[in-house]
């Protein structure tokens, strides 16, 4: 059965393979630009209808994100539906916790593409950073992330990249 829905995604890093370890991601050397703060994740989204809408999903899972060359942490992500682009692409916002630091995204493009297997979905995303906390705080910027999303219970994958700067 076909549904459309939001996926808890973004980006592979460059030079990592289509399907990264976890370890490979949180270990992959990256240099921010000046004022900017790298940021690579791993995501594992378990999908689940929303309570106002059933026919649309949101997710949730675990995360471990690194910032920079070293500051790893295991937190939370949470993706939820938050319409449609004129064009109709699903747009998402999603909340990045961790305990005394997070950040939260907006109007996120979300693209759901069917796999071969009726419950798994492939997943990619471009997060909009507009505000966080802790090490976080005031930085902004786009995320990208691809992967994953198992809409029968399964947990899914996505990877997550890019960049958070100051305005």
């Amino acid at each position: 059965m076909f549904r459309i829905t939001l996926v808890t995604l973004v980006t592979t890093l460059a030079a990592c393979a289509s399907d990264p370890s976890e370890e490979a991601v949180l270990q992959q050397e990256v240099t921010a630009p000046a004022g900017c703060k790298a940021i690579a994740a791993i995501a594992r989204p378990i999908a689940a209808p929303q309570f106002h809408d059933p026919a649309l999903q949101q997710t949730a899972g675990r995360l471990s994100l690194r910032i920079d060359r070293g500051d790893v942490r295991e937190g939370t992500i949470v993706a939820t539906i938050a319409g449609r682009s004129a064009d109709g692409t699903l747009l998402g916002n999603h909340d990045v916790l961790f305990p005394h630091a997070g950040f939260r995204t907006r109007n996120d493009l979300v693209v759901a593409t069917p796999t071969s297997d009726p419950c798994v979905f492939g997943a990619t995303t471009e997060l909009y950073v507009v505000e966080g906390s802790g090490p976080l705080a005031g930085l902004t910027g786009t995320l990208h992330g691809a992967g994953t999303v198992d809409f029968c219970g399964g947990e899914g994958r996505v990877a997550i990249s890019g960049f958070l700067c100051a305005p």
